[in-house]
C-alpha cells in the first residue's frame, strides 16, 4: 500500500513540475526515476525500478523492469513532462539490454498527460526485443504538433514473463528542433437543420509569435473521425465552409498546416462539439428504405412510454438494427418514429419490416403504424402487427422479412412508428430496415407512360340513365386501336387516383379479356376494342344522381403475346350524372356488311354479314328479284319478311344472309328487324348486288339503302387511292395483303375491312 501511495504522489509531482527543456537527458539518476510515473505501482505486478546493474562490462545506473513468471506484463514508466509546446520534429535515443536471448515486448509512446489512456502516439514498438550480452542503441524520430507539452512513456507488454529483470534502459536523450508551427486557429460551427457552417480563422503568426509567410494554408476539418474536409485560406483570413451532417451530436476537429522548407508543420488541433437537428419541413423520400445506424437513430423520435429506462437503441454488435433488451417486470411500450414521408399519390402502399426474436421460447411483439404526427397518440393506422412472434434470426444472422399493404386515401405527411409491446420477462427484440413504396403497377410503366402523347381522343357523353350510357369517341389518329372504361367520380374526389391508376386498370381489363377471348379476332368480334370515330353504348348503370366519367386509352396489340400496351395517355370525358330516365330509342336496324362470293353447301352464293344496332333484337331477310322494290313498297316487304307464315324462311340465325346466284346474276337483298319487345322496325335495309364471274372475285354492289357499312370487302383492282394498315397500325402494300382484318383509309374516311 505504501508503494501505491508513493507512486500517486510521484505522478502528481511530475505533473505539477515545470516541463523539462529540450534537449533533455536522463542518465538516469534516482531523481530522474522519482520524477517519473511508475504504473501500476504494486509489488505483486511486473514493475519498473531504478538500480545499478552490470552492463557492458561495468556497473551502470538504469531503469529496469521486473517480470513475473506467469503474469502478462502491462507496466508503464512515464518520463517527466517535456517542453514541446512550439512543436517540431524530435528524436529520442537510448540504450537497451535484455537477458541473453530473452524476448521482451515493449513500446515507446507519447501523450499529453502521464496516464496510459493518453499515451496514444506510438514512437516505437517491438513484440520480441532481444539482445545477446551487450546493449543496443535505439533511435527514433517523431513529430509533435504545436501547442502542447508531452510525456514519453515506456510500456512493457511481454505476453508471458520469464521472471526477474528482463529489460534495462539507460542513457536516454530527447532532442529536436522547433519549427515555425502555426498558432491554433479560431474555429466555430453553426447549424441550420442538417447543414453546418464551419468558420475558420487562419492564424497569422506562429506559436513563437513570428509572422507566417506562407502563401497558402490548409485547414483540415475532421467530423466524427470519419468525414474529412480540406479548406484553404491565407494567413489571417476568415473562411466559412459548409457541409452536411446527420441529425445528432457531432465533434469536429480543425488543424492548420502549411509547408516550411519542404516540411509540413501543424497547429494544435481545436475541437468543437455541435448538435444538428432535423428541420421542421424535413421529409424522407419515397420509395423509402430506412436502416437504423448510430447516425440514423438521431433522426428518430424515441418514446419510453412505460418509463422503465429500457428503450430502442443501436448497439455496436448490430449497428444496423434497433434493439430493446429485456425487462423482467414490465411489458414493453416503446416507440421509434421515423421522420415524415410526403405522400402525393394516394392508393395502395407496400411496407416491409425486418425483425427477429432472440429466442423462440421468448416471443416478442412489434407493430408498424402510420400517423399524421410524430407522437404515439397519432399512430392511428396499424400497417403490420406481429404479436408474440417467435421467428429468430436466419442462418446468415439476417432478420426475417415481414410484408403488409395499406391503402392511403389522402395526400399529406405521414410518420411511420415502430412500436414494441412485448410481454415482460422476454429477451431481446431486434428490428432492421423499414421500407415503404407505392404498390407497383402490373401493366403500366409510369416513366414510359409519361412520354406518351396526350389528348389523342375527344370523348363526349350524350346520355347516362338507368339503361346505361351512350357516348362518342373521336380519335385524332383514325387507325388507332383503343378501348374504354367507366369510372365513378369518387375515385378522383375521394380516393385521389390518378390517370396512371385508371390506365393501369384499363390495361389489366384488356389483357384479361384477350386471355379469355384467346385472340385479337375474337376480342374484335366482341367489340371489346375500337377503331376510328365511334358511337358507343355501354350497359354500365349507376344509381340516379351518381357521377362518373368515361376514360379512353390508345393501345398497341402484340400478336405473339396476345397482349396490349399503351401508346397514348388517358383521355377522360367530362364528369356526367346519371338520371332516372331511359334511353331515347333509335329505330332498330341491321347493317349488311362484307359481301363476298363463295361456295356454300354446293352452291355459289353471295354471302353478307348482318350486324344489329343496339336496339335491334332479331333480323329477318331474303333475296328478291332485282326489280322487287319497283313493284312493292318497303312497308310491304317488311310485312312479308316478318309475317308469322314466312319466319321459318326469313329469320336470320346465325347473323348472315346467303343468296344463290350464278355469275353475272343479280339479286335484291332485303333485311329488317324487331326490337327487344318484338316491335317491328319501320326501316328496311337493302342491297342490290351482282355476282362476279368467279368464286372469290369481288361482289359488285350496285346500290344500297345506306352507305354506313362498317366493314366491306376489299376490291384491290383500281384501288390505288386507298392505304391499308394492319391492326398494329403498320402500313401494308396492297399487293401484300393476306387474309385477315385490315384498316382502309381513303382520304379522311377510315373503314375496317376483311380480306378472305
Amino acid at each position: 500500500m505504501a508503494t501505491v501511495a508513493a507512486a500517486a504522489i510521484s505522478m502528481q509531482a511530475a505533473a505539477a513540475e515545470a516541463p523539462l527543456s529540450i534537449p533533455a537527458h536522463f542518465a538516469p539518476t534516482e531523481n530522474d526515476f522519482n520524477g517519473c510515473v511508475n504504473l501500476p505501482a504494486s509489488e505483486y505486478e511486473p514493475y519498473w525500478e531504478f538500480g545499478n546493474y552490470w552492463i557492458d562490462g561495468d556497473y551502470t545506473d538504469a531503469f529496469a523492469c521486473y517480470e513475473d513468471y506467469n503474469e502478462q506484463a502491462d507496466s508503464w514508466l512515464i518520463l517527466p513532462q517535456l517542453a514541446t509546446e512550439a512543436g517540431g520534429s524530435f528524436t529520442i535515443s537510448y540504450s537497451a539490454i535484455t537477458r541473453n536471448f530473452v524476448n521482451v515486448g515493449y513500446s515507446l509512446c507519447w501523450g499529453t498527460a502521464p496516464t496510459p489512456e493518453e499515451m496514444t502516439n506510438v514512437i516505437y514498438s517491438n513484440a520480441a526485443f532481444s539482445t545477446a550480452g551487450s546493449s543496443e542503441r535505439v533511435e527514433e524520430q517523431f513529430n509533435v504538433p504545436a501547442g502542447q507539452n508531452i510525456y514519453i512513456g515506456y510500456h512493457l507488454t511481454t505476453e508471458h514473463g520469464c521472471g526477474g529483470v528482463n529489460l534495462k534502459i539507460f542513457d536516454i536523450t530527447v532532442s529536436g528542433t522547433a519549427a515555425d508551427y502555426p498558432a491554433e486557429p479560431g474555429f466555430s460551427i453553426t447549424t441550420d437543420g442538417l447543414s453546418a457552417t464551419a468558420t475558420i480563422e487562419f492564424p497569422a503568426a506562429t506559436v513563437a509569435g513570428n509572422d507566417i509567410t506562407a502563401e497558402t494554408m490548409t485547414a483540415t476539418i475532421v467530423v466524427d473521425d470519419n468525414a474529412t474536409y480540406p479548406v484553404e485560406g491565407d494567413p489571417g483570413a476568415v473562411v466559412p465552409f459548409e457541409f452536411s451532417v446527420a441529425a445528432g451530436t457531432h465533434t469536429a476537429v480543425c488543424t492548420i498546416s502549411y509547408d516550411v522548407d519542404g516540411t509540413t508543420v501543424y497547429s494544435k488541433p481545436v475541437s468543437r462539439t455541435f448538435v444538428a437537428e432535423l428541420p421542421d419541413d424535413f421529409t424522407l423520400d419515397l420509395p423509402l428504405s430506412f436502416t437504423p445506424s448510430p447516425d440514423a437513430i438521431n433522426m428518430l423520435k424515441i418514446y419510453d412510454m412505460n418509463d422503465d429506462g429500457k428503450t430502442w437503441q443501436v448497439m455496436d454488435t448490430y449497428p444496423d438494427e434497433l434493439r430493446i433488451q429485456e425487462n423482467w417486470k414490465m411489458a414493453a411500450d416503446d416507440w421509434a418514429i421515423l421522420p415524415a414521408v410526403e405522400v402525393t399519390r394516394t392508393g395502395k402502399y407496400k411496407f416491409t419490416l425486418r425483425a427477429a426474436a432472440q429466442s423462440a421460447n421468448c416471443p416478442e411483439s412489434v407493430e408498424l403504424c402510420l400517423g399524421t404526427a410524430p407522437v404515439p397518440e397519432a399512430m392511428k393506422t396499424t400497417v403490420l402487427r406481429l404479436e408474440n412472434f417467435t421467428e429468430t434470426r436466419n442462418d446468415d444472422s439476417s432478420l426475417h422479412l415481414f410484408e403488409a399493404e395499406c391503402f392511403i386515401d389522402t395526400p399529406g405527411k405521414y410518420y411511420i412508428g415502430i412500436h414494441a409491446f412485448s410481454q415482460k420477462d422476454m429477451l431481446t427484440l431486434s428490428v432492421g430496415t423499414v421500407t415503404m413504396e407505392k404498390t407497383p403497377f402490373d401493366y403500366l410503366d409510369p416513366e414510359e407512360y409519361a412520354t406518351l402523347p396526350a389528348d389523342m381522343f375527344e370523348v363526349n357523353v350524350s346520355e347516362a340513365c338507368q339503361d346505361g350510357i351512350r357516348f362518342s369517341v373521336k380519335a385524332n389518329e383514325q387507325i388507332m386501336i383503343y378501348t374504354n372504361a367507366v369510372f365513378d367520380k369518387r375515385y378522383i374526389t375521394e380516393d385521389n387516383l390518378t390517370d396512371e391508376d385508371f390506365a393501369e386498370q384499363i390495361l389489366k381489363i384488356s389483357n384479361q379479356a384477350l386471355a379469355i377471348f384467346g385472340s385479337w379476332e375474337n376480342a374484335q368480334k366482341a367489340e371489346f376494342f375500337y377503331f376510328g370515330d365511334r358511337n358507343i353504348e355501354n350497359a354500365i348503370v349507376n344509381s340516379p344522381g351518381s357521377c362518373a366519367f368515361v376514360a379512353v386509352l390508345g393501345l398497341e396489340y402484340n400478336e405473339e403475346t396476345n397482349t396490349v400496351r399503351p401508346i397514348t395517355r388517358l383521355c377522360r370525358s367530362e364528369i356526367f350524372e346519371y338520371t332516372d330516365l331511359t334511353f331515347t330509342q333509335e329505330e332498330p336496324w341491321a347493317d349488311m356488311v362484307n359481301p363476298v362470293y363463295i361456295e356454300s353447301k354446293g352452291k355459289k352464293v353471295v354471302h353478307v354479314d348482318i350486324v344489329l344496332n343496339a336496339t335491334a333484337e332479331e333480323a329477318y331477310g331474303k333475296g328478291f328479284a332485282p326489280d322487287h322494290r319497283d313493284h312493292n313498297s318497303d312497308y310491304e316487304i317488311i310485312q312479308y319478311l316478318t309475317s308469322y307464315s314466312n319466319m321459318s324462311e326469313t329469320l336470320i340465325f346465325p347473323m348472315y344472309l346467303e343468296v344463290a346466284l350464278e355469275p353475272g346474276e343479280r339479286s335484291l337483298l332485303c333485311v329488317t328487324t324487331t326490337d327487344r319487345n318484338g316491335k317491328l322496325s319501320k326501316r328496311l335495309n337493302w342491297m342490290l348486288v351482282e355476282a362476279p364471274a368467279a368464286i372469290g372475285q369481288p361482289v359488285k354492289v350496285l346500290a344500297t339503302a345506306t352507305d354506313s357499312s362498317g366493314i366491306g370487302t376489299i376490291t384491290v383492282n383500281g384501288d390505288t387511292h386507298s392505304e391499308y394498315f394492319d391492326i398494329q397500325g403498320r402500313r401494308i402494300d396492297v399487293d401484300a395483303l393476306t387474309p385477315g382484318i385490315y384498316i382502309r383509309r381513303t382520304g379522311t374516311q377510315t373503314t375496317k375491312v376483311i380480306v378472305r
